[in-house]
């Protein structure tokens, strides 16, 4: 299912407010396996999940709610038999939304974390199986073995998504319980069973989150190398780079980016003004009025976190056309592009050059010197299968946001899109783009760093994102298999985008 097909089924918005299982491009195609899977052995895998779903912060609430009263008090006396299902929710006096804290997961957020888990434990399981490994993994079973370990970027919205994982993922496979996992939006009664079986081992976490100052949560978590990165330094460079690097919020906010912005939006507002302009004059306002970010962008949002948390699309959403929810999704899709992917290669700055590219590299580096270390023990395990006590886990979880998603895409290049050096793209080239936000980090999307052991005795790297096997573009990686070789990809990787993080940032 492509975007257009499920915007014109539902329609309903798609960007990165869209929860996971209503993504653009709807649910996993693809597996976790890829050719010749007989010939490699997991060793290790890392994953970094952007948080689940949530409502929206406080002073964008309060741009909906304005935007939806002053759309109303236009309609008063004005809907028609022509106009009354776009409109429909204009027909009585307009009743603030009120959503619930921006840093608290909501139903579905707590359902994604819950299911993805499940699913990525079956991947383990299977992986292991198909590899002919003991049923504790490729590490001897040692109590002195972390075998899991979760961390977050100490947001309660990112603490929660951690807990619920983790609690989902300890409490075993889904043939454990008796029943496979489904999509919790088509055969939902089959997963109500599920669901509810997981969600009522975690009541006690949802009384820890009822503050609304929000961060106060202190999950307990296993002591892991990278935790004092951001814990101690307070830098948060692993899972948060943006918030510490002044010269990437100066490349944001330079004239350069805002100029770039701003020449491709004002060719899509006049595009939407354009379709409003019919449902504005019946209401007796003049579409050249019409401030797109103001009044239309807010509602889109409204849209978009409404359905989010609803099984049925809000009457909000009848605003919209097809035409228009597409055209907003490219707008917000224009300032992701430039602002954590691969528009900065558009934007001349001499601080840091292609600095989207370069700002994943610490999260990167650590992830290397993780690896080097899995793979001596490894290879010592091989020639000695009770060489010491192993010491590394067999998988590692971060929970973390959306614009670290993208900027770890961005390095690994993949999703590069000419579309957006075009000022005036026409409608098949911004429908056809590759670069699309609700398939790429929507709620609770996920990247996997897999290490697997070749039988020649050579290490390898298959990353997947949402839950597809993606080949990043790389002379190290080979897109008929899915793999990369482990050290020449980093060191590709390093000689293109090596940053200095203390000394640039």
């Amino acid at each position: 299912m492509n975007g257009a097909s499920l915007g014109a089924s539902l329609l309903v918005p798609t960007n990165t407010r869209t929860p996971y299982a209503r993504r653009g491009q709807g649910l996993p195609s693809g597996q976790h396996t890829t050719k010749d899977d007989s010939k490699f052995t997991m060793v290790t895998s890392y994953v970094i999940y952007r948080h689940g779903s949530r409502g929206p912060k406080d002073s964008t609430a309060i741009k909906m709610n304005q935007a939806a009263r002053w759309l109303q008090s236009n309609t008063v006396n004005r809907i028609t038999k022509a106009n009354r299902h776009r409109l429909q929710a204009f027909e009585e006096p307009w009743s603030d939304v009120v959503f619930k804290g921006y840093n608290q997961l909501n139903q579905i957020g707590k359902e994604e974390m819950t299911q993805l888990a499940v699913r990525y434990r079956e991947h383990i399981a299977r992986s292991m199986k198909e590899a002919a490994l003991p049923a504790k993994g490729p590490l001897p079973d040692d109590t002195s073995v972390t075998e899991w370990v979760f961390f977050h970027s100490s947001t309660s919205r990112t603490e929660q998504s951690a807990a619920y994982f983790e609690r989902a993922f300890r409490a075993g496979s889904a043939s454990t319980l008796d029943t496979e996992p489904l999509d919790y939006y088509s055969g939902i009664d089959e997963w109500d069973g599920l669901k509810s079986s997981l969600l009522n081992l975690f009541d006690p976490i949802s009384s820890d989150y009822d503050s609304s100052d929000g961060d106060s949560f202190d999950m307990h978590l296993e002591n892991h190398p990278a935790d004092s990165d951001y814990r101690v330094d307070k830098r948060v460079r692993h899972l948060k780079p943006y918030a510490a690097c002044n010269a990437w919020a100066d490349y944001v906010k330079s004239e350069s980016t805002k100029q770039w912005v701003a020449k491709r939006w004002a060719v899509i507002d006049n595009r939407i003004r354009d379709s409003f302009s019919d449902l504005l004059q019946g209401i007796g306002l003049d579409p050249a009025t019409l401030d797109v970010g103001r009044d239309l962008v807010p509602l889109y949002d409204l849209c978009s976190f409404s359905w989010a948390g609803s099984e049925t699309p809000p009457s909000i959403c009848q605003l919209f056309t097809m035409k228009d929810l597409q055209l907003l999704e490219y707008r917000d899709d224009i300032e992701n592009y430039v602002n954590y992917s691969h528009g900065d290669e558009y934007i001349p700055n001499s601080a840091i050059p292609q600095i989207n590219h370069r700002l994943s590299w610490p999260l990167l580096d650590y992830l290397y010197q993780a690896m080097k270390r899995v793979t001596k023990e490894h290879q010592e395990q091989l020639q000695n299968p009770w060489p010491k006590k192993p010491v590394s886990p067999r998988s590692t979880f971060y929970f973390a946001h959306a614009r670290l998603i993208m900027l770890l895409l961005t390095t690994l290049h993949l999703y590069k899109d000419d579309v957006f050096s075009l000022v005036d793209p026409t409608e098949q080239q911004i429908l056809g783009r590759r670069f699309i936000s609700s398939a790429i980090s929507p709620m609770a999307a996920n990247i996997g760093f897999e290490l697997w052991y070749h039988e020649s005795g050579s290490y390898h790297l298959r990353f997947t994102h949402n839950e597809q096997v993606v080949v990043p573009e790389y002379e190290a990686c080979n897109a008929q298999s899915g793999y990369c070789k482990f050290e020449e990809l980093f060191k590709e990787i390093r000689s293109k985008y090596e940053l200095n993080f203390d000394k640039s940032c």
